[in-house]
C-alpha cells in the first residue's frame, strides 16, 4: 500500500508546469588573494571549470586533451572581467582584504570548446528545482527560505549561480507549516514533503537535513525527486558551503542526465512541425527565434505560412523525445491534437503539431 501511495505522490511532481531559462551561464566568480597576473590566470584555469561544468550539467572529465590544453590558457577564453572585495560575512573564512574575481567568459568560445571536447550540452532553459533544506547549526534549527538571513541560504544562491539551477524557495508561511512541520521535513517524509510541494508548481523538488558534528564538520542527507523517482545522496563535508554545493550538483547531474544533449545523441535528425496561433509577423519571429536559439536545434527553416499557421522543418541535435522535454518546460509551445482536413494531403500525417502559447 506504501509503494502505490509513494507512486501517486510522485506523479504530483511529474506534472507539467514551467521551467526557467537560467542567465549568466558563461559568468564565473572566484576569490582571489590579489590582481596580479598568476592570481587572475588560476581563477580563470578554475572559473573556466565551473563554466563548463554549468553548461554541461556535469564535471569536466580529467582525460580530455582538448579541455586541459584550454585551461592552460583559460583567461584568453574571458570576454571580460572586475575586481571587488568580499563583505564581512559573505564568505565563511575569507580573509581580510580577499577579492572576487567576476569573469564572464567568451559564449561562441565556450560552445565551441564543449563541442571539440565532445561534452554534453545543456541549454539555458532548465526545469525549476523546489528546494525545502532544513539546516540545524547547534544553536537553532530552521528551514531555508528568501526572508531568511542564514549562510545555508546564502550558500544555496551562491550554489545556484555556479550549477546554472533555477531555484524555488518555499514561502514558510502558515500553509507550509501545516503542511510541511519541520519535524517531519527533518524526518524526511515523502508524503508531506511531496503534499507540500504541489503549490509551488516546480518540475523537481529537492529536500534535505543539514547538521553540524560534534568535530565541527557538515552532515547533510538529501532526496531528489524528479518524473516519479526519488534519489537520496549523503554527504560530510568540512563547510557549509561545500556541503550545499554537493547536494546542488547532484541535482544538477540528475536533471541533466535527462535534459541535456550528450555527444553520443548528436547525429542530427529531422522533424516536420506545425505550429499554430501565429497571428502576426511578430509572432513569425519569435517562434523562429524561439526554436533557432535552443541547444537542441540545428537548423530551423520555414516551409509553408498558411494563415495563422507556420509549417517548420527541424534539423536537431538530439532526439525528438529531448526536443518534447524541453519545449515542456516553458510552454511556449504546446503538443495539441490535429483534425484532419478534407482537403489535406497524405504526407502531412507525419507531422507533429503546436500551438505557439504566448
Amino acid at each position: 500500500m506504501k509503494s502505490i501511495l509513494l507512486v501517486v505522490l510522485f506523479a504530483v511532481i511529474a506534472m507539467p508546469s514551467y521551467g526557467k531559462s537560467v542567465g549568466n551561464l558563461y559568468d564565473a566568480k572566484i576569490l582571489v588573494s590579489d590582481q596580479s597576473q598568476s592570481a587572475r590566470q588560476e581563477a580563470a584555469r578554475a572559473g573556466l571549470l565551473e563554466v563548463l561544468q554549468k553548461v554541461s550539467g556535469f564535471a569536466v572529465p580529467a582525460d580530455r586533451a582538448v579541455i586541459n590544453k584550454a585551461l592552460n590558457i583559460a583567461d584568453q577564453y574571458l570576454y571580460q572581467f572586475s575586481y571587488a572585495t568580499v563583505e564581512n560575512g559573505q564568505l565563511a573564512g575569507a580573509l581580510p582584504g580577499s577579492l572576487w574575481l567576476t569573469m564572464q567568459f567568451e559564449g561562441k568560445s565556450i560552445q565551441g570548446l564543449i563541442k571539440r571536447g565532445k561534452l554534453p550540452r545543456w541549454g539555458a532553459n532548465r526545469p525549476s528545482i523546489l528546494v525545502w533544506m532544513a539546516i540545524d547549526d547547534g544553536t537553532k534549527r530552521l528551514i531555508m527560505s528568501d526572508g531568511v538571513d542564514h549562510l545555508g541560504q546564502k550558500a544555496l544562491q551562491s550554489g545556484a549561480l555556479k550549477r546554472g539551477l533555477p531555484l524555488i524557495y518555499p514561502l514558510n508561511d502558515l500553509d507550509d507549516s501545516m503542511t510541511l512541520p519541520i519535524e517531519q521535513l527533518w524526518g524526511m517524509f515523502d508524503e508531506p514533503i511531496v503534499q507540500a510541494s504541489k503549490r509551488y508548481g516546480a518540475e523537481s523538488v529537492l529536500a534535505s537535513r543539514i547538521y553540524k558534528t560534534t568535530g565541527g564538520k557538515w552532515k547533510g542527507q538529501w532526496s531528489f525527486y524528479l518524473k516519479g523517482k526519488k534519489q537520496n545522496f549523503v554527504f560530510e563535508t568540512m563547510t557549509l558551503e561545500q556541503q550545499v554545493l554537493e547536494g546542488l550538483t547532484a541535482s544538477a547531474q540528475v536533471l541533466a542526465n535527462s535534459f541535456a544533449l550528450k555527444p553520443s545523441n548528436q547525429d542530427a535528425s529531422s522533424l516536420s512541425i506545425q505550429v499554430s496561433a501565429v497571428r502576426s509577423l511578430s509572432d513569425y519571429a519569435k517562434v523562429t527565434q524561439y526554436l533557432e536559439k535552443m541547444a537542441i536545434t540545428k537548423q530551423v527553416a520555414v516551409m509553408k505560412v498558411n494563415k495563422d499557421r507556420l509549417f517548420m522543418s527541424l534539423e536537431l541535435n538530439g532526439t525528438v523525445k529531448q526536443l518534447k522535454q524541453t519545449l515542456a518546460l516553458d510552454r511556449k509551445l504546446v503538443p495539441v491534437k490535429h483534425k484532419i482536413e478534407e482537403n489535406e494531403e497524405p504526407g502531412s500525417f507525419d507531422i507533429e503539431y503546436f500551438k505557439w502559447n504566448l
